[in-house]
């Protein structure tokens, strides 16, 4: 029958919490690499950015004031 020695318990606690470790970032690497690629999307053409709103809203009343 195998004796297993205290200090070869300790290394196996510190291997699995090894193993657990890497798995995790693992699987944290796949989710952060997803989440960012689903942000990163081209804005629509048609689609105006809202400081160009602003600015023709603001030379729209600007004309007025003048006339």
């Amino acid at each position: 029958m195998a004796r297993i020695l205290v200090s070869n318990t300790a290394v196996l606690k510190i291997v699995s919490i090894l193993q657990f470790f890497i798995v995790s970032s693992y699987f944290l690497t796949i989710t952060i690499s997803q989440v960012t690629a689903a942000e990163t999307r081209a804005p629509d053409s048609e689609e105006k950015h809202w400081v160009s709103t602003i600015f023709e809203n603001f030379t729209a009343a600007a004309d007025a004031l003048q006339w």
